[in-house]
């Protein structure tokens, strides 16, 4: 017998709105649901956001700006029903180097901005050094390295 591989393709069937590789049940309510959030969301953050919906267990909002390295999803917390916005940044499609969630998507995109900025000084910070130690040139700044020693004690904390 040979195994064929379920369609990612939704299925409307009555008020059911899901692809059969899914399996959840997904409705259609859910399905304009999450169109009506992602598009709130796109306008919201302005021009060049697209607003972009998927299914996996669930449907799922976010937008994604023109370059397509931020993307935001917004989703509704189980118990409160409250909005979530998760802050993604980086070069690769499904979500990013950086990833922070906050209460509304200017905050969620502030952290992430915080913590790639904090990522980047220390690693500013560390060429220089790199740079200082294989030309035998002395490190002039002690602040910087003190700034390259904390940053490197905060991204070990982090992961």
């Amino acid at each position: 017998m040979a195994y064929s591989a379920l369609s990612w393709e939704p299925k409307r069937r009555g008020d059911i709105y899901c692809a059969p590789a899914c399996g959840s049940g997904c409705t259609l309510a859910e399905y304009k649901d999450a169109v009506k959030r992602a598009e709130t969301l796109a306008k919201r953050l302005g021009p060049g956001w697209t607003p972009r919906v998927h299914e996996n267990l669930g449907w799922h909002s976010r937008a994604i700006d023109a370059t397509g390295f931020w993307k935001i999803s917004v989703s509704r917390e189980y118990r409160t029903k409250k909005l979530r916005y998760l802050a993604f940044l980086g070069e690769n499609d499904i979500g990013g180097r950086w990833a922070e969630g906050a209460d509304t998507p200017e905050a969620a995109i502030d952290a992430v901005l915080a913590i790639a900025r904090q990522e980047f000084a220390v690693l500013e910070n560390l060429v220089r050094a790199g740079e200082n130690a294989v030309t035998k040139k002395p490190v002039q700044d002690a602040k910087k390295v003190q700034t390259l020693k904390k940053g490197q004690r905060a991204l070990k904390r982090r992961r």
